[in-house]
């Protein structure tokens, strides 16, 4: 499958506002990749279906394609790669968005543990992950933002900033 065509033809769809052709044309997109046994444009395919669920505020669905997602991540075998970090990311966002927040909250500390182990000397893709998991934190009533914010001063530390 030529992965890089079925994301041009997303982006034509979501370009023209033909929003209600998206989904039916990321499914038809999987179920190729499928029949092709490429797993890594099924995950690719499928954090485009989180994504998009999110985007929709179809939050249920957004959450069945997650767990879509993480059976295809140990079916690769794959766990515990950026690949996994990336679309845990995608589905803690998607939860945040749909006001999951304890749940979106414990998997931002999943991916921020991967991203500590994965990332000896700082990244700034773990940028992301204190950007989406600062605005849970600071949604619960929890010591989780205090410890948010201490981990975003450390983060910063390490790249020099």
């Amino acid at each position: 499958m030529n992965l890089s065509e079925v994301l041009q033809g997303l982006d034509k769809l979501f370009a023209e506002a033909r929003i209600d052709e998206i989904e039916p044309y990321l499914i038809r997109a999987f179920e190729q990749a499928g029949e092709e046994g490429d797993y890594g444009s099924m995950l690719s395919i499928t954090n485009e279906l989180i994504g998009y669920s999110r985007e929709v505020c179809h939050y249920e669905q957004m959450i069945s394609y997650g767990q879509d997602a993480l059976k295809l991540v140990e079916q690769m075998g794959i766990t515990g790669t950026i690949p996994h970090a990336t679309t845990l990311l995608n589905i803690a966002n998607g939860l945040r968005a749909g006001g999951y927040l304890d749940q979106s909250a414990d998997i931002y500390e999943q991916v921020e543990e991967l991203y500590k182990k994965l990332h000896k000397n700082g990244c700034i893709t773990r940028l992301h992950v204190y950007n989406g998991g600062w605005h849970v934190f600071q949604m619960l009533p929890t010591p989780r933002a205090g410890k948010a914010l201490d981990d975003i001063r450390i983060f910063l530390n390490e790249m020099g900033l």
